[in-house]
């Protein structure tokens, strides 16, 4: 056999390889990367709020506690107080709740209350004092969080 037909076998024979390779996935395939970015970052808030609700009540009785909002940030925002209140079964009628003496309407599923306040003005690093006076209607075991939101 010539030297002709030996290349052309040689061909032959790479290329049957080659769509073989091909046909059942095996085929190399180059992936690049870039270089992998990390780092750290600190987020700060815009407002706080401080302040606490007491540990006991008397059914009917309306107790009033002061929280605080504070601004962390430069321009002045509108801010309100959200408060919670939470039991199993609760119902609308279970608590009644005024913030900044505006009485509160809850919106309520069936195991939370929420009770939103009213816009008031917050300074840019200023604080806003906000009393929230609550009376439980019913006897229970409540769970309660406050937040303040601003815009």
């Amino acid at each position: 056999m010539g030297p002709a037909k030996r290349g052309s076998r040689a061909k032959r024979a790479m290329f049957v390889v080659a769509a073989l390779l091909l046909a059942t996935g095996i085929a190399a395939a180059t992936l690049y990367a870039s270089n992998l970015l990390s780092g750290r970052t600190t987020v700060t808030e815009s407002i706080g709020i401080t302040g606490t609700l007491p540990t006991g009540y008397e059914v009917g009785v309306e107790q009033t506690s002061g929280f605080t909002v504070v601004s962390y940030i430069d321009g002045a925002l509108q801010a309100y107080l959200v408060v919670t209140i939470s039991a199993p079964a609760i119902q609308p009628t279970d608590v009644t709740m005024r913030i900044a003496g505006n009485s509160i309407t809850p919106s309520c599923s069936p195991t939370v209350c929420t009770f939103t306040g009213l816009n008031f003005p917050l300074p840019g690093h200023g604080s806003v004092p906000v009393d929230v006076a609550i009376a439980f209607n019913v006897g229970g075991d409540f769970g309660w969080t406050a937040q303040a939101w601003a815009s």
